[in-house]
């Protein structure tokens, strides 16, 4: 007959659906970007140990060569121990990539098969302002949606409680006088020729308990709207700090192949058409190879950058994106956008929610 809480809880019940959908969302999301991130580790480590093993059977041969000299007294410990640096370092370096290789793979397996890939987004994004990015990244943030999604469904609960009659209803037993017990008399109203009897109820709780469960999910609801203004705080943050690696990374890889590696590649081929000895020759070849390796890593934090900024974007890791923010500018930017959501703020009213929210649910108990 009368029922004003089934409505609001129905509602608060679908938007915590919709909450879960989001919460899994982003796990899936978030296993993805590592899974692709993985993926590019296990391949520039291949290549860095592709491009170091070459060297190794050299560095070996020059490290035997320099034992027998030095043993002979042909020449010092210093180029002795030039060599042996030599041929460690190319062994390392071989190992050590082999190895990271292997790993990132086994666990790139692991978490693509938990998340398999999608395909990446056919649109071209260009992002010229961390407004703009910020924009974009609280739009499609899976976990900014989730948590929306429940302090909507807090309130709508509080308004499901705010109501001491939370049902009235009328029961209408058709029968001829059984009971519990048996046979007996029971009061019955004569309607075309059938017993029937009505039976009036209701659903109430004490005005205490009310106030009490509607002040709980008013709680619940203020303690998503601060984590909702935290996270936005922390979505900036990561966002500048995604953009700032990713142009970094970006002037690195420009100046290691506009300067560095030409100039490390004339001297060792000057040393070797100048016939130096093994041991000079070798030592400018690993450093060449050395810088190389620190290409491939400079590289590696370039893709990663760019996978979780997509991600942040809600876009698949390998989507196509194009960074032209200044980080000067990204960083005014960031410090706009954190005095107006004042991150310290939402932090304390973040800790005072979960104490209000502890203390209803507390009082509740206790009623």
């Amino acid at each position: 007959i009368y029922d004003p809480k089934s409505k609001a809880a129905d509602n608060a019940y679908r938007l915590e659906s919709k909450a879960a959908v989001a919460d899994m969302a982003q796990m899936r999301a978030e296993q993805r970007l590592d899974a692709a991130k993985e993926l590019e580790q296990a391949r520039l480590w291949k290549l860095a140990a592709a491009a170091a093993r070459p060297a190794l059977p050299r560095a070996e041969r020059e490290l035997a060569g320099a034992i027998r000299k030095h043993r002979n007294a042909l020449i010092g410990t210093a180029e002795l121990q030039k060599a042996y640096d030599s041929w460690r370092w190319y062994e390392r370096a071989v190992l050590t990539a082999d190895a990271r290789a292997a790993v990132a793979q086994a666990w790139e397996g692991v978490d693509g098969a938990l998340a398999p890939a999608v395909a990446d987004d056919g649109q071209a994004v260009r992002l010229t302002s961390l407004e703009e990015a910020y924009a974009l990244a609280s739009q499609r943030s899976h976990g900014l949606a989730e948590v929306a999604l429940r302090q909507q469904a807090a309130a709508e609960m509080a308004r499901a409680n705010d109501h001491r009659i939370q049902k009235a209803f009328l029961d209408l037993t058709v029968g001829t006088g059984f009971n519990t017990t048996g046979i007996g008399w029971i009061p019955t109203i004569g309607l075309t020729g059938f017993p029937i009897m009505p039976i009036v109820g209701f659903e109430i709780k004490p005005e205490e308990l009310r106030w009490l469960q509607v002040r709980q999910d008013q709680s619940h609801a203020a303690y998503y709207g601060q984590l909702k203004a935290r996270l936005e705080a922390g979505l900036a943050v990561e966002f500048y700090q995604h953009v700032v690696a990713y142009k970094t990374a970006q002037a690195v890889l420009a100046e290691i192949d506009g300067r560095l590696l030409p100039q490390l590649a004339a001297v060792a081929s000057g040393k070797r058409a100048a016939g130096a000895p093994a041991g000079e020759a070798l030592e400018a070849q690993r450093r060449l190879d050395d810088a190389r390796m620190r290409r491939e890593q400079t590289e590696l934090t370039l893709k990663q950058s760019q996978a979780a900024l997509n991600h942040l974007l809600g876009r698949s890791p390998g989507s196509s994106l194009a960074i032209d923010i200044d980080p000067r500018a990204a960083l005014a930017s960031l410090q706009k956008l954190l005095k107006q959501s004042n991150p310290v703020t939402s932090e304390q009213g973040l800790l005072k929610a979960r104490v209000d929210v502890a203390r209803a649910v507390e009082q509740v108990v206790d009623k």
